[in-house]
């Protein structure tokens, strides 16, 4: 099943379906991030030529003695000390010659891990796929801006003017708010959807991921056959039934609506500084209609039901989640932007969800067609974060703030500079649902974290424009953010106050057989905030304040999860540094509060450490100087062996 997915997407990038083979390539270098064959293909498929390197490099760490991969890293050096740049539209590098059977790095698996290596061959089911459906045709958005009404502006005298503007200005921020509860776009946020692909795709998903992208028959070439990886024994996993229903045919915009959208593209285009480059196609989906789109989304993205139980597994570990909720409803809203849209970079379309286009749905598209206009410029998909995390989820988490904060400030230039009265009156009879997708009981976690992209990433990119206006927004592209602790204290970024580098600790070899990790990861400052005062159970609550405060010494964390599919059993490690001791004591006094509340002052005796055992979960914390670790566990006898095989845990 591997050689499939890696042949197939080795054939999508000699046919220059360089998109195509991204959507294989992303999810399964995340699947498989000891696989130097994924990570060297998918240095074929990325525009940023420092994602490129990064790509070569991780290939050669698994196979340093491959001439090829060095080849391919000199020629992507060389193109650097030129100064050769990659053109906006996606590379059409074709896979150098030597791609054959055992040319490529192979994974640095021990030959006794590996399961032994059939004849490759055509797959059946790569033959069944059908040819290439003619591209929907997009119609030329109007570039002349029509004179659409606006109210009066006078500086003084104006008092009924002066009273609705003030009004507007408090319904917006109600009306921001709600949508964005609505959204549920939290943790994981837009990105975190898309960070929910498959472990172990099947090649039926691989069909049907080939099918909707519209490839054609792909010939996949004899000449090239990837080293199978180690066979992956599906393991039982308990999933909600969920019904694929086929997404609904999109309609065109009519043209008095290609004639608004045309409008406010150049309005945007003139708030933000940034020339239109490319067109994009915009949707208007009713909210009835939206759930197979959004369902669509998430398969083509490579997106399962065993996914989202992982993600639930390592939720309900933090105790952000409890085991009765439904993610996949909520992994669905997720895809949605919380203001109402959605923009989708991979194929540059911007869905807003309504039923006509009104003032409201004028409003929510100057919010995607930023996330287009920014895209076109600074490409989304170069910053690691997009279709999945490459990175690591806090710095993932910074960027969106960016990207989403960046749109927010700018709806609200083009509200108060081209809603016209219409828009005006639209939005104050507006009666905005409360989510995308009906969903019951939503964790505490996640209607605040739905909030960060939008309220603390504004302002954050506030900060940045109030120092340079638009300019220096752009600067914060060409240097991202590096974690949530920048978003929160903008200072922070412009000093490039980096987190502390804390390094993973691998669990498994001390676990034995039968436990897989589900993930490994960086909470941040938010994440860790979070953490304390919006837990599922609302007994072990921090209260905000306190929370806030004690999140703010965060100096760097990582955190590792491990599941047994047999046992129904979990452990995690969590390892934080502070600041300074005093931050470390403060956070320690707060986790002892929140572990004593979680598990019902069920203390066990320990001189290490304190530690509470109940609902067949033992739970420990410990503390060396500014480290403390979090260590949960079935039982105190896993719990041991895990101190005992583990070193550097304090």
């Amino acid at each position: 099943m591997v050689g499939d997915e890696l042949m197939l997407a080795a054939s999508f990038i000699r046919d220059g379906q360089t998109l195509a083979a991204r959507r294989l390539l992303v999810p399964y270098v995340k699947a498989h991030p000891q696989d130097a064959n994924g990570w060297l293909l998918l240095s074929y498929v990325l525009d940023d030529p420092a994602k490129q390197v990064d790509c070569v490099r991780r290939a050669l760490k698994f196979k340093p003695d491959d001439a090829r991969v060095k080849k391919r890293l000199q020629d992507l050096l060389g193109k650097q000390a030129t100064g050769a740049k990659p053109a906006h539209t996606p590379s059409r590098e074709k896979p150098p010659p030597f791609l054959k059977q055992g040319d490529l790095a192979t994974s640095n698996q021990s030959p006794e891990e590996m399961t032994p290596a059939p004849q490759t061959r055509v797959p059946e089911w790569a033959k069944s796929i059908p040819p290439l459906q003619e591209p929907r045709e997009r119609p030329e958005p109007i570039r002349t801006s029509p004179q659409r009404e606006k109210p009066a502006r006078t500086p003084s005298g104006a008092p009924q003017q002066s009273n609705l503007k003030s009004f507007l200005v408090i319904g917006l921020a109600v009306l921001c708010f709600t949508i964005v509860l609505g959204g549920i776009i939290g943790y994981p946020s837009i990105r975190g959807f898309y960070n929910s692909v498959q472990s172990t795709r099947t090649a039926a998903r691989v069909e049907r991921v080939a099918a909707q992208l519209g490839t054609a028959q792909p010939t996949l070439p004899p000449s090239w056959t990837p080293t199978p990886e180690p066979s992956i024994t599906p393991t039982k996993t308990i999933t909600p039934t969920i019904t694929n229903t086929p997404p609904p045919t999109l309609v065109p915009p009519s043209n008095q609506e290609l004639e608004e959208m045309g409008a406010i593209q150049i309005e945007v285009s003139d708030l933000r500084g940034l020339s239109i480059q490319t067109d994009v196609q915009g949707y208007v989906v009713d909210k009835g209609r939206v759930r197979p789109i959004l369902e669509d989304l998430f398969y083509s993205n490579g997106g399962t039901e065993a996914e989202v139980e992982d993600q639930k597994r390592s939720l309900i570990a933090l105790g952000l989640v409890k085991p009765t909720y439904n993610m996949f409803d909520n992994i669905l809203n997720n895809i949605a932007d919380g203001i109402g849209g959605f923009y989708d970079p991979l194929t540059d379309e911007i869905f807003v969800l309504g039923f006509l286009f009104g003032g409201v749905e004028h409003y929510i598209y100057a919010h995607e067609f930023d996330h287009a206009l920014v895209d076109q410029h600074f490409p989304l998909d170069s910053y690691g974060n997009y279709p999945v995390c490459l990175t690591n989820e806090d710095q993932c988490r910074a960027i969106d703030a960016l990207i989403e904060g960046d749109a927010s400030l700018l709806m609200d230039q083009w509200w108060d500079q081209y809603a016209s009265i219409q828009d005006y009156q639209d939005i104050l009879r507006y009666n905005p649902p409360w989510y995308t997708l009906p969903e019951q009981f939503p964790p505490p976690y996640a209607s605040r974290d739905a909030l960060f992209p939008y309220f603390e990433g504004r302002v954050f990119v506030e900060y940045l424009f109030d120092r340079g206006n638009w300019a220096e927004v752009n600067r914060a592209y060409e240097n991202p953010p590096d974690s949530t602790e920048q978003i929160l204290h903008p200072q922070k970024y412009v000093a490039r106050e980096r987190p502390i580098g804390v390094p993973p600790v691998d669990i498994a070899p001390v676990l034995g057989a039968g436990w897989r990790e589900l993930t490994s990861d960086t909470l941040g400052e938010w994440g860790t905030y979070l953490l304390l005062g919006y837990s599922a159970d609302l007994e072990s609550q921090i209260d905000i304040f306190t929370a806030e405060t004690v999140a703010a010494g965060w100096g760097g964390d990582t955190y590792q999860i491990y599941y047994n599919d047999e046992l129904d059993q979990t452990v995690m490690n969590a390892h934080w540094i502070w600041d300074t001791n005093g931050d470390t004591t403060q956070f320690y006094n707060a986790m002892l509060d929140y572990m004593d509340a979680r598990f019902r002052g069920a203390k066990v005796g320990r001189s290490d450490g304190e530690c509470w055992e109940a609902n067949n979960q033992a739970s420990c914390l410990f503390r060396s100087g500014r480290e403390v670790n979090w260590l949960l566990a079935p039982n105190q006898t896993v719990l041991n062996n895990v101190l005992a095989g583990v070193p550097g845990i304090p």
